[in-house]
C-alpha cells in the first residue's frame, strides 16, 4: 500500500510521513538512535582533538628553550666536578660503606 493509496485524508499527514509510520520497526529505531548518539560522540572527540592540538601547536612555539653545544656542556661538568679523591678519603668513604 502506498501513500496515495492511503485511506487517511493527505492533508493530517504527508506520504512520506504516512509510509516512515506504516514501515515502523523498533529495532531500525533503536539503531538510527544508536547511530546518532555514535555521530555526536565522534564530532565530541574530533572537536576535542582539535582543542588539544591546537594548545600544543601554540605551546611548541612559543618555547624558549636553548640547546646547549658539546662544549658548553664540557665546560659545565669541568666547573662542577668534585676534586679526586685523596687516597685517604678513597678508604675512609669505603669503611663508612662497609660499616652500613
Amino acid at each position: 500500500m502506498t501513500a496515495g493509496d492511503s485511506p487517511v485524508p493527505s492533508r493530517f499527514l504527508s506520504p512520506a510521513v504516512l509510509e516512515a509510520l506504516t514501515t515502523y520497526s523498533p529495532a531500525a529505531a533503536a539503531l538510527n538512535d544508536l547511530a546518532e548518539l555514535n555521530l555526536q560522540l565522534v564530532r565530541r572527540f574530533a572537536e576535542t582533538s582539535r582543542g588539544l592540538h591546537a594548545s600544543v601547536v601554540a605551546s611548541l612555539e612559543e618555547e624558549t628553550y636553548r640547546y646547549h653545544t658539546l662544549e658548553e656542556a664540557q665546560r659545565y661538568i669541568r666547573r662542577h666536578k668534585p676534586p679526586p679523591l685523596t687516597l685517604e678519603q678513597a678508604r675512609k668513604q669505603l669503611e663508612e660503606e662497609n660499616q652500613d
